[in-house]
């Protein structure tokens, strides 16, 4: 069995590598936004459904519901301004319009946590519309560019980045250039409504993804943060380069698992 799966394997590497223009219209195709939808930035997906939520530029989050396409499930500007927001990609009405980054969904509640880059920690409930502000800063420092986040379905915790302190969205760039490493990766804890930070000094940490079953992820510097279903960390950098393959391997007991941030 082992090693027809292996054959099987084989014959579709070699069939997407020798006829890639055959595997891409076979197996891809693109899922037009509606005309005033731009700037897409991140997905998630329903269980079994085929839906998915995606927030785009403007400041709203759309759900695409098949044939029927996308519909306009919610936005996370309190009060925001169809007339104003809609289509508009000026960063300077992020604050009045929102811009979702992250999104993730925790299947159990089916509750949708947002980052907004400009407004923080949100969620939307089942119905959508307007999300619930969850937390603008801890530690007395506010959130100056909330960016990827991710949902321990077995807990409810909630994992998310800041991607700077010091800058937001509008002067990213800067903070690239002046290669600012006060970002943060997070927990939200629904349970007791608290936010912890778990890792500082981050150099840009953007995409977080968290794994349910304790397996091992690489990132594009190589930098891993392993804990518990808790939050509580350990072991922050695990192969300063690459992970070994037994670390691959391996994967805590229990209720642990491993998170990835990029950087």
């Amino acid at each position: 069995m082992a090693s027809m799966n292996r054959l099987i394997i084989s014959l579709l590497f070699i069939f997407v590598f020798c006829f890639p223009s055959m595997a891409n219209s076979e197996f891809f195709r693109s899922i037009q936004l509606p005309p005033t939808a731009t700037g897409p930035e991140s997905i998630a997906f329903e269980l079994a459904t085929g839906r998915f939520y995606v927030g785009v530029a403007d400041g709203r989050i759309l759900q695409y519901n098949g044939l029927n396409g996308f519909v306009e499930h919610g936005f996370t500007g309190r009060d925001r301004s169809k007339a104003l927001c809609d289509g508009v990609t000026n960063p300077d009405l992020g604050r009045a319009c929102g811009r979702p980054f992250g999104l993730g969904l925790h299947y159990a509640t089916n509750q949708l946590y947002v980052c907004d880059a400009y407004l923080g920690l949100m969620v939307l409930g089942s119905g959508g519309r307007v999300a619930t502000p969850v937390s603008a800063g801890v530690e007395g420092v506010p959130y100056r560019y909330c960016n990827g986040i991710d949902v321990h379905q077995l807990s409810g915790n909630v994992f998310f980045s800041d991607y700077t302190t010091a800058y937001d969205l509008r002067d990213a760039t800067k903070g690239l250039a002046s290669n600012d490493s006060t970002g943060r990766l997070l927990m939200y804890n629904p349970s007791t409504r608290r936010v912890t930070v778990l890792l500082r000094n981050l150099s840009g940490p953007a995409g977080v993804a968290v794994s349910q079953d304790g397996s091992c992820s690489e990132n594009p510097t190589g930098r891993l943060l392993a804990g518990s279903g808790d939050g509580e960390t350990r072991d922050p950098d695990i192969g300063a380069d690459r992970p070994t393959d037994q670390q691959l391997r391996q994967g805590p007991s229990d209720n642990k698992f491993r998170t990835m941030v990029w950087q």
